[in-house]
């Protein structure tokens, strides 16, 4: 009898299955748990993620950058609840947001301590936890619990714009004046004092020829991107500089000058003061140049226009009343020059390009505004655009620049400005190379979108 019984299979699969529903049940249920603490782990990964980008799309190099991009992230974590998963989501959601210069900054824990370098944003979120419910049936203890962190660069890059510095004069502060201020930028050697005025070498490349930096200040787009990174230019090239402005006023290079690389083409409204001598296919800008136009023939200066205190950026604010009423008089035969308007303004509505304004006729007999002297295939290809330029803006002081050391300054502002004048390559220091322009417009992302980027990317999360 025992030993049937020992032989006896029936109901053993009802005895295993009794057995082991608990072991299944407890199996699925740790499962479903540890899925609710993966789950809560990426919710907070999500929301560093999200909160470090937010910080550092505040990262603009102005003044505040810093401030406004810890408040950024730590307003976007705490006011935006990723932690559905979390047993115990309430209160803030954010640690601690820090900012640094450089990974490297990060990586020794030196915290940024200049606006206008700061470029990392280092998020850690709080600890949040799930309640393991089996394991505390069982008699074991405390919540599961993660936290996430994550860092997100802002970088601006500058693309198509021309290979110009201009170091802040109103530093500290950001450099934003009034819209038709006029600036003479004076080119230095050393690029030390606030309103010096520097050439760039091309990204990638420092001690560029003058042949180089002439033929990128001749373009209206120069095929070069610069990635929050300048390298100032030491020296001066006053007389390349002068070549590769004043192709946009019609006036090529003489003598020798080779122009393999060089944009001849001028600008639509090339009116200067000088008129050339034209004999044959070509002009002659040295020695006698015809008849001229009256003194007050070019665009206006300012009656103010003097050297900023301890800078060597001329800057002016007061429109020359007389000389402006001239100038639309000679241009223009009749009227005065119109009130409100900039320099910008009315080159632009001479070309009926101001919205709100029909283009006034040219006086007979006035300096001609049509190019006459540039080579035939690109004479009449020039927009408007070819009297602009784009400026990138340093606090010299703060980055300590002097000459090309360092070779990577940083800065995330640029400048659109209106050439006014021709430039000369001779003469005084008061107007040798200097480059006479009015102030337009800050450039940002949204107006500038095609010459200006801010691109802000996660580097790390984890």
């Amino acid at each position: 009898m025992f030993r049937k019984l020992w032989r006896d299979q029936d109901g053993q699969i009802l005895l295993m299955f009794t057995i082991m529903v608990p072991v299944i049940f407890g199996m699925i249920g740790l499962g479903l748990e540890y899925n609710r603490y993966l789950m809560l782990g990426s919710e907070l990964q999500n929301l560093a993620d999200a909160a470090a980008l937010a910080g550092a799309k505040k990262l603009d190099r102005g003044a505040g950058s810093r401030a406004n991009a810890i408040a950024a992230a730590t307003d976007f974590g705490n006011n935006n609840n990723y932690t559905k998963w979390s047993d115990d989501n309430s209160g803030d959601q954010i640690a601690s947001v820090k900012v640094y210069d450089s990974l490297a900054d990060l990586d020794a824990g030196h915290e940024s301590t200049s606006d206008t370098t700061a470029a990392y944003v280092k998020v850690e979120t709080v600890y949040r936890g799930v309640n393991p419910i089996l394991l505390l049936a069982a008699g074991a203890t405390g919540t599961k619990s993660v936290m996430a962190t994550a860092t997100a660069v802002s970088q601006y890059v500058a693309c198509n714009v021309q290979p110009l510095m201009l170091c802040n004069p109103n530093e500290p502060a950001d450099f934003n004046p009034a819209v038709g201020t006029l600036f003479g930028f004076t080119q230095q050697g050393d690029g030390t004092s606030p309103g010096d005025f520097s050439l760039l070498d091309p990204a990638g490349r420092t001690n560029s020829g003058a042949t180089a930096i002439r033929n990128l200040l001749s373009q209206t787009s120069p095929n070069v991107c610069y990635i929050d990174q300048l390298s100032p230019r030491p020296g001066q090239t006053a007389s390349s500089v002068s070549d590769g402005i004043n192709v946009r006023f019609d006036m090529q290079p003489s003598g020798n000058n080779q122009l393999s690389g060089l944009d001849q083409t001028p600008a639509p409204n090339v009116i200067k003061g000088i008129t050339p001598k034209i004999t044959g296919n070509g002009c002659s800008w040295t020695g006698n140049l015809g008849p001229q136009p009256p003194a007050h023939a070019p665009m206006p200066p300012d009656t103010d226009t003097a050297l900023i205190p301890g800078t060597t950026l001329y800057m002016g604010t007061t429109m020359d009343s007389t000389w402006a009423n001239d100038y639309w008089t000679y241009h223009h035969g009749s009227g005065t020059w119109p009130a409100g308007l900039s320099r910008y303004q009315v080159y632009m509505m001479e070309q009926g390009l101001l919205s709100g304004y029909t283009a006034p006729a040219w006086a007979a007999g006035s300096e001609n505004a049509s190019p006459q002297c540039a080579p035939t295939a690109v004479r009449t290809a020039g927009d408007y655009t070819r009297r602009m330029i784009s400026v990138a803006i340093v606090n010299c002081q703060d980055q300590i620049v002097k000459g090309n050391n360092p070779p990577k300054v940083e800065t995330t502002k640029y400048a659109d400005f209106f050439i006014t004048n021709a430039v000369q390559s001779s003469g005084g220091a008061n107007v040798k190379g200097v480059i006479f322009a009015e102030f337009v417009r800050m450039m940002t992302p949204q107006s500038d979108g095609s010459k200006l980027h801010q691109i802000v990317q996660l580097v790390r999360d984890y």
